[in-house]
């Protein structure tokens, strides 16, 4: 038992030093894999669930961030979007404007939380109008 103690306060040091120095997604990542060790059945030590919980919290605002800051440009992206509907542009100009629009979202999915599923759903219908 005095090992998996050991461990898991490595383990939650090592996340928190990952949090520390910017690498954000594998912190995430590894905190995640942790909750999902410490779930059903299986309780947190007490002497760790404060830090547990810190940590925790600390994924959630990250998170909350990088909503925040990839809102706005999905909504720029939207109504770029919505710009070209009705356009003149020749159907290959317009089909390559969207595709580049279309990528600049999936970028945003990429290095960003993911969009809400209504953010997703306008943006979607917005490229089939266009």
């Amino acid at each position: 038992m005095g090992d998996k103690v050991i461990n898991l306060n490595q383990q939650l040091n090592d996340i928190e030093q990952l949090f520390a120095s910017g690498q954000i997604k594998k912190a995430q990542k590894d905190l995640r894999k942790l909750n999902s060790q410490y779930g059903k059945g299986k309780p947190i030590p007490s002497k760790f669930k404060h830090k547990f919980q810190r940590l925790n919290f600390t994924a959630k605002e990250y998170d909350d961030w990088a909503e925040f800051a990839t809102s706005d440009k999905r909504s720029e992206l939207i109504s770029k979007v919505n710009s070209l509907e009705g356009s003149k542009l020749e159907p290959r100009k317009l089909a390559n404007e969207i595709n580049s629009l279309q990528k600049q979202w999936q970028n945003l999915d990429q290095h960003g939380k993911t969009a809400s599923k209504e953010k997703w759903a306008t943006f979607k219908e917005a490229c089939e109008k266009a």
